[in-house]
């Protein structure tokens, strides 16, 4: 495992940690949706962005197999 794959742990420990966070668990709103609802939507799009950052830094090392797209279609 490299060192960029570590960052795959932070929407883990974000999320699971949510119900434990008292910034987040607030009456107030946030944007006029409930705190946890923004929270999660917000830690949704990260999770987006990490994931291609990782796949893109693994891609770029020549970590990952190379795919024949053309033995794909035929099935």
């Amino acid at each position: 495992m490299k060192g960029h794959h570590a960052l795959l742990l932070l929407p883990v420990i974000a999320l699971v940690s949510t119900p434990f966070l008292p910034f987040v668990n607030t009456p107030e709103p946030w944007f006029g949706l409930p705190s946890v609802v923004v929270w999660v939507c917000g830690w949704c799009v990260l999770t987006s962005a990490i994931l291609a950052f990782v796949l893109r830094r693994d891609e770029r090392a020549g970590r990952l197999p190379e795919v024949d797209a053309d033995a794909e279609a035929r099935g």
